[in-house]
């Protein structure tokens, strides 16, 4: 569709594929001979094959109604905001919707090139561990992890951002923190794996008993499989979901405190902001993810919800 003129010259609607997905946006018309005006006449076949790229459950998707999430322009690029908390069944988002709408970047990790186009085959069996039936909601968030999803890591982490209602920009800063933005990371004497540090056992047990989190070895082998559990567990504490956030425990209650719902990915407690969140806000308000590795190249702003 022709974009609204502007002093500087026309704006217009131009659609780009990138790793099989089709983004949306407004471009400057840089011909100067008027070719682009001719773009209206061609939209019947652009809608056409948008129409058979993406399912149409992914097209028609809107937003859930109450929440704050949207994409907005800031001076740090796109971001998505945190949605209020919600109540069970409202996250997850459809995969693709957010698919559809992750912006594109390079990648910044060659070495996660691997994990980050391996998608668990539909109906794969992750051996989600007890610690996921800590309430029904949050053994409902785990049951919609299903790492649906391949492209660099920026776009992974979005996309799982996307889906649980979560800041893009957080997730980021959490993948700073726990791994150094290398999917290939084990920690915590080999029990905790990949972006986000998903935690498949305790102390003391293999990680294929799968009696902690759970997910081995897929959280290993698929970095959206690991930001997905990952996202799920903070959507589930965000929303007074777990005994965590929901009181339980003799636990104050902190439903809608996000620093809160961080700080428990690596106490195991709701302690509220210490030094595991200070590091992350750090990593949040540096964007040191930026600044780690090759910034992405600029994209257009007015990126269509």
């Amino acid at each position: 569709l022709p974009g609204r003129p502007t002093q500087t010259g026309e704006f217009v609607m131009t659609i780009r594929r990138y790793a099989g997905r089709t983004g949306w946006w407004i471009a400057p018309d840089t011909d100067p001979d008027g070719k682009a005006k001719r773009l209206a006449g061609l939209i019947a076949i652009y809608v056409a094959i948008v129409g058979l790229s993406l399912p149409a459950t992914a097209l028609s998707a809107a937003s859930p109604a109450g929440t704050a999430w949207r994409l907005t322009a800031t001076s740090a690029g796109t971001a998505w905001g945190l949605a209020p908390a919600s109540s069970m069944g409202t996250y997850p988002r459809l995969d693709a919707y957010c698919a559809a709408r992750v912006q594109q970047y390079p990648e910044r990790v060659a070495a996660n090139a691997t994990a980050n186009t391996t998608i668990p085959p539909a109906g794969t069996d992750f051996h989600w561990g007890p610690w996921v039936n800590q309430t029904p909601e949050m053994a409902y968030n785990f049951s919609k992890v299903d790492g649906n999803f391949s492209g660099t890591t920026d776009e992974i982490l979005e996309w799982a951002a996307c889906k649980w209602g979560m800041d893009q920009n957080i997730a980021k800063a959490e993948a700073m923190a726990e791994s150094s933005w290398y999917q290939s990371t084990v920690g915590d004497n080999g029990d905790s794996y990949g972006i986000l540090q998903v935690r498949a056992a305790p102390d003391g047990s293999s990680a294929s008993a799968n009696n902690g989190w759970g997910g081995y070895p897929w959280t290993q082998k698929s970095t959206a499989l690991d930001a997905d559990a990952q996202m799920a567990y903070l959507r589930a504490v965000y929303d007074g979901q777990s005994y965590m956030g929901n009181g339980g425990n003799g636990s104050p209650a902190l439903k809608g405190d996000i620093w809160n719902a961080v700080s428990t990915w690596q106490s195991g407690s709701d302690t509220g902001p210490d030094s595991y969140t200070q590091e992350i806000q750090g990593y949040l308000a540096s964007q040191a993810w930026r600044r780690s590795y090759p910034l992405h190249s600029a994209m257009p702003a007015g990126v269509i919800p």
